[in-house]
């Protein structure tokens, strides 16, 4: 349902997330006007370590063993990456760059969540193309979803924790 352009809500270790495929201009935009977030990066949902590696340079040896250690997992990494950093992470997914500049890194910052979940972890393996999303809360509606995966309550029920990571 991704691939078709729809939103879909997923639960995550933390909360539950509104998802859309970055290369689908309608659903990214519909995930905006739900977000409330004109011109801000979305976290990138990856589907393995595997992929992030592929995607977002890891230069120093400790950024490596975090995300080695700490995913899959309750954590959003922020990787500093440089004004190529859309270039790079749109040819590692085979989206196109200029969607990857809109949504992923127009500051130079790509951000990835890998979920422990399940669900989620299908879910993102299965999609097929690279996934964005935000959190929902418990007293948000998902009116602008048009599937709802439910599994009851979040685990953590709170955001992941943040890491930033600068490149050097």
């Amino acid at each position: 349902r991704l691939r078709a352009g729809e939103l879909v809500v997923f639960p995550t270790d933390t909360v539950y997330g509104l998802a859309a495929a970055v290369n689908q201009p309608a659903a990214l935009a519909r995930l905006r006007a739900f977000a409330d977030r004109p011109g801000t990066p979305f976290t990138w949902h990856a589907p393995s370590v595997d992929a992030i590696a592929a995607a977002v340079s890891l230069p120093p040896r400790v950024h490596r063993r975090l995300v080695s250690k700490l995913l899959p997992g309750a954590v959003r990494f922020v990787f500093e990456q440089g004004d190529d950093a859309a270039a790079t992470w749109a040819k590692a997914t085979g989206v196109a760059e200029a969607s990857a500049m809109d949504v992923i890194a127009p500051d130079g910052m790509i951000r990835v969540r890998y979920p422990r979940h399940a669900i989620a972890a299908a879910l993102l393996g299965e999609a097929g193309t690279p996934v964005v999303a935000v959190g929902v809360g418990r007293e948000a509606t998902c009116e602008a979803a048009d599937v709802l995966i439910d599994d009851g309550p979040a685990p953590d029920a709170k955001p992941s924790t943040t890491v930033e990571l600068a490149r050097s």
